[in-house]
């Protein structure tokens, strides 16, 4: 009877310390210092992580990636595979690759990708590309469960600080849950959407501090330099979008429409570049089929 109480007592001392240690050590963790990292949400319905000239590594826990040191050159690519989720933790990383004229972090495949940001996290690309590249075709989202992280993306010129490169123009799904999201778009690009000459569609927000400002001739949210802005919902949150010379707070770049562009909630700052809708339509466009249904809603347009 004494050998059955120790071995509970053991048992439940074990599940008190797991419960205890922190999630980053439940997971696994690589340190982008020590190379790129390419994470992959195969077929096979397992996540897989290959970092610089290492083998291909099954993820069994929460994929985290941290950096040790200053700013790095080394990079980031998610790839989800057609019918496939990549999970990834961004765990504060500073990847500045301006000099480089790639992305600092980029997505791909047919598949969803799913970030969640903890600490903070800095990424810088360059030329022509995004600061948060989208090039999946499925959903990228971007979450902060813990409520402790923060991203800043900037994009090269072009190139939008989150989701599209130069002249990408296929319309993908962004959506944004929650954290401290700083998007800041290169010259042309929007700060979250567009390209140069990319259209920014299919934006949701649903909560976060979202700062985001587009580069010259680009919409804060929306469109890039002759590029519309729609279908851009937000529900939650406190959104400060300002659009660059020449384009709308939210909606299109400079000679772009702004459309289909919906406030059901949260607080939101719309400041449109020159002669741009705070809301709407960027220099010479048009804004059409905007709603606000509910939040507290200021919007200025450039003179």
């Amino acid at each position: 009877m004494k050998r059955k109480t120790n071995i509970t007592l053991f048992t439940l001392v074990s599940i008190l310390l797991s419960l205890a240690l922190p999630a980053a050590a439940l997971a696994e963790t690589y340190d982008l210092s020590l190379g790129s990292i390419t994470v992959t949400a195969e077929s096979d319905g397992k996540q897989y992580v290959k970092q610089g000239d290492g083998e291909k590594e099954a993820q069994t826990t929460e994929t985290v990636i941290q950096q040790s040191g200053g700013a790095t050159t080394n990079t980031v690519t998610i790839t989800a595979e057609a019918g496939q989720r990549a999970e990834v933790t961004l765990g504060g990383v500073n990847i500045d690759c301006s000099s480089r004229n790639e992305a600092a972090a980029r997505t791909g495949g047919e598949g969803d990708v799913n970030i969640e940001t903890d600490g903070t996290n800095r990424l810088k690309s360059g030329s022509g590309h995004a600061g948060l590249e989208k090039g999946n075709t499925g959903t990228l989202t971007i979450n902060d469960a813990d409520n402790d992280g923060s991203l800043s993306a900037a994009g090269g010129l072009s190139g939008a600080g989150i989701c599209f490169f130069y002249k990408q123009k296929t319309a993908y799904e962004i959506t944004i849950n929650g954290g401290t999201i700083t998007a800041t778009g290169g010259g042309w690009a929007a700060g979250i959407g567009g390209g140069n000459e990319g259209d920014g569609s299919n934006i949701t927000v649903n909560g976060g501090t979202i700062t985001a400002n587009g580069g010259e001739n680009g919409a804060g949210i929306g469109g890039g330099w002759n590029s519309t802005g729609s279908n851009i919902t937000i529900n939650g949150g406190t959104v400060a979008a300002s659009g660059g010379q020449n384009g709308a707070g939210i909606g299109g770049g400079k000679y772009g429409n702004g459309s289909g562009i919906t406030i059901n909630g949260g607080s939101v700052t719309a400041n449109g570049g020159n002669l741009s809708a705070g809301i709407g339509g960027g220099y010479l466009g048009n804004g059409s089929d905007i709603s606000v249904s509910g939040g507290t809603v200021t919007a200025s347009g450039g003179v």
